[in-house]
């Protein structure tokens, strides 16, 4: 039985098999320490731990731990699972809580001072079109266009049911941009 809730990773029969990368080395790893921290409170990372959360160096070690059984559950991109589902025939499953999932964009810009404007304008221009997207979700994400189908494998999260947000739109228990404080909430998801 896969966990339907965030909450049920707090569960003793997942006790010391669950992980996460390391939220001081992964910028999507904070994202979710924060966005998690804000719905259920630093008291969630204090239960992880106390269930033996296991805090990992990268997305990779994870996914072969999840694959030998060392872990039972992983917070995780989707886009790794589903990979190894469509590349490799793992049998790994997506679980999408109950609570939400968090989505986190990955933005797009140019520099003021590009020397080629042009040039990073038709790129950019370029994944932001339908074949550019089309491009993304191959790669097992998901696209900002409606017309571009989800990737292969992938659920679409209905509104209410995904929490979008980047590093900049953490709420008040969220560990902030500061990298000192960075370091310090690391402290409330994994073992000095």
């Amino acid at each position: 039985m896969f966990p339907p809730s965030w909450q049920d990773l707090t569960n003793p029969k997942y006790k010391g098999r669950i992980a996460m990368p390391n939220p001081l080395l992964s910028g999507t790893a904070y994202v979710a320490v924060g966005t998690l921290a804000d719905k259920f409170g630093w008291e969630y990372f204090d239960a992880l731990k106390a269930n033996g959360l296991r805090v990992e160096e990268g997305n990779s070690a994870i996914q072969n731990k999840l694959l030998t059984g060392e872990y039972m559950a992983a917070i995780i991109l989707e886009e790794n699972i589903l990979k190894l589902q469509q590349t490799k025939k793992e049998p790994l499953e997506v679980v999408y809580p109950k609570e939400g999932c968090i989505l986190i964009s990955s933005p797009i810009g140019i520099f003021k001072a590009t020397k080629n404007p042009e040039g990073a304008k038709a790129l950019t221009d370029w994944w932001l079109s339908k074949e550019g997207q089309a491009a993304v979700t191959a790669g097992w994400m998901h696209s900002v266009r409606d017309d571009v189908e989800k990737p292969k494998g992938g659920q679409v999260q209905s509104e209410g049911t995904a929490e979008e947000r980047s590093e900049s739109g953490l709420g008040e228990n969220s560990p902030g941009t500061n990298p000192r404080s960075r370091k310090n909430s690391a402290s409330r998801v994994m073992d000095a």
